[in-house]
């Protein structure tokens, strides 16, 4: 999806499950496929008691030019642009911060782009 106004942004829902007493972050879907350039991508944040950090919620491990844009929306939302210029899988990683206790907790999934239309 484009940042076009006549298309929808893609999403990525971010939750949190406890395992063994330890939250865990989950993001859905784990491997987000991106098929057009200048994709807007959304994470909305499902976890009552978590927030996202304001500096640092999403980041990519080697971004390059693909991932220039990012924005703190509020709380439970966060938004990146990904240009899509190369063809690729590009690691990231996913914060929440527990509310109560200042904790931080992360995953890290991934998002690719797919082959280039000529």
């Amino acid at each position: 999806m484009t940042t076009n106004s006549m298309e929808q942004a893609l999403e990525v829902t971010v939750t949190v499950a406890e395992q063994d007493g330890v939250p865990q972050v989950i993001c859905t879907p784990e491997l987000l496929v991106v098929a057009s350039s200048n994709a807007l991508i959304v994470f909305g944040l499902d976890a009552p008691g978590y927030a996202f950090p304001t500096v640092g919620a999403i980041k990519f491990q080697n971004p390059g030019a693909e991932f220039p844009n990012s924005w703190f929306l509020d709380s439970q939302y966060v938004a990146v642009r990904d240009r899509r210029l190369t063809s690729g899988q590009y690691a990231y990683t996913a914060t929440v911060t527990h509310e109560a206790s200042g904790r931080q907790y992360s995953v890290d999934p991934i998002i690719e782009n797919g082959v280039q239309d000529n």
